[in-house]
């Protein structure tokens, strides 16, 4: 009775394919495939165009920063000499 079924169930799954293969438009599906992967293109290339920008904005906070940095340790060093019991000044 396994038996029996295991074929059967060989059968309509080849039959399946059968009609699968025998709608399918290979030209059809080759163009679906290449719109997919200019989706997937146009989506990669959007993905590294915000990247880029970010670096961009990331590149700037820093040097921001050092700038401001430099300042602030530049007024440091002006106040500490300014109050130095040994500036006599």
């Amino acid at each position: 009775m396994a038996n029996l079924w295991n074929r059967f169930k060989r059968f309509i799954k080849g039959s399946a394919h059968d009609t699968l293969d025998s709608l399918e438009n290979v030209e059809s599906t080759s163009k679906q495939i290449v719109r997919e992967i200019d989706e997937k293109v146009q989506s990669a290339q959007s993905s590294l165009i915000k990247a880029e920008s970010r670096i961009m904005l990331v590149q700037d906070d820093f040097a921001r920063a050092q700038k401001d940095s430099e300042k602030w340790n530049a007024d440091a060093v002006r106040a500490a000499t300014a109050i130095s019991p040994f500036n006599f000044v």
